[in-house]
């Protein structure tokens, strides 16, 4: 179990981590890129099975470009479910195999979530951090991202397409690869069969509270393995935290740089 924990996280590190570094090299370098300069980003660290990730951060890429707060929100908050979608579907093994040696029902008690001086304990309904959190007078589910393609997140003088026949400045090509397979990305299907929050009936059983993608009600996960529970929590996560300052906010280390045994000895077996 520890190994499977061990070995998604390196996944991530290696698979997500390695992309959002090369976007902020790419901005670093040039706050305001050519569009051969994003045609070279998307063409080095995209590759099949990466349509999902690629779209999020062609998101990005339009916010980035964005002067309108609340546009640039939206594009900000569509480009983060995507790459976790992406994410979340590459670590789905890993967690069947954390969850092969303890029930569902039991897993995600012992799943918390530190976001600045908030603990979500993801098998309880999520928190309100405070408004504004997402955009205001905007659904959740109007920025769905699972229907969009890359066109959608094209900026005037500048598009995306998977169509080489279309020529033209500003034209960015970028091949057809595939996304997530056998993995839902509609946050619409997430909140249609996403998880419930659970109140014991007065007959001993227990009766489910409906999710309402207006608030935090249906955001309990019974099972962090089962996918639409465990990404509607996340999404709904994401959109109580979108603007929470506090989420910046660091407490001071416990042990000094200078003295790293600690490191050795939490690697030594216990």
């Amino acid at each position: 179990m520890r190994q499977g924990a061990a070995d998604g996280n390196q996944w991530i590190f290696n698979d997500i981590t390695s992309r959002f570094a090369a976007f902020v090299e790419l901005y670093e370098a040039n706050p305001h890129p050519s569009a051969a300069q994003l045609q070279a980003f998307f063409g080095d660290n995209f590759a099949d099975g990466d349509a999902e990730i690629r779209k999020g951060f062609a998101a990005y890429v339009s916010a980035m470009a964005e002067d309108d707060p609340a546009q640039r929100q939206a594009l900000m908050f569509q480009g983060n479910v995507s790459i976790a979608t992406h994410e979340q579907a590459g670590v789905q093994p890993f967690l069947e195999e954390v969850g092969s040696l303890v029930p569902d029902r039991l897993e995600p008690r012992y799943m918390d979530v530190r976001i600045g001086d908030r603990v979500v304990e993801v098998d309880k309904q999520l928190p309100n951090f405070g408004a504004p959190n997402l955009v205001q007078d905007m659904q959740i589910l109007d920025l769905d991202p699972g229907p969009r393609s890359l066109k959608d997140f094209g900026l005037p003088g500048l598009s995306f397409t998977e169509n080489p026949e279309l020529q033209g400045p500003g034209v960015i090509h970028l091949p057809e690869i595939a996304g997530v397979q056998g993995f839902p990305t509609s946050m619409v299907e997430w909140h249609e069969h996403g998880g419930a929050v659970w109140r014991p009936s007065i007959g001993g059983g227990s009766l489910p509270i409906p999710s309402n993608p207006e608030t935090a009600a249906g955001t309990a996960a019974r099972s962090w393995a089962n996918p639409d529970e465990r990404m509607w929590s996340i999404t709904k996560l994401f959109e109580q935290t979108h603007t929470y300052d506090r989420l910046w906010e660091t407490g001071p280390l416990e042990r000094s740089f200078e003295d790293l045994d600690w490191l050795s000895e939490a690697a030594r077996p216990r």
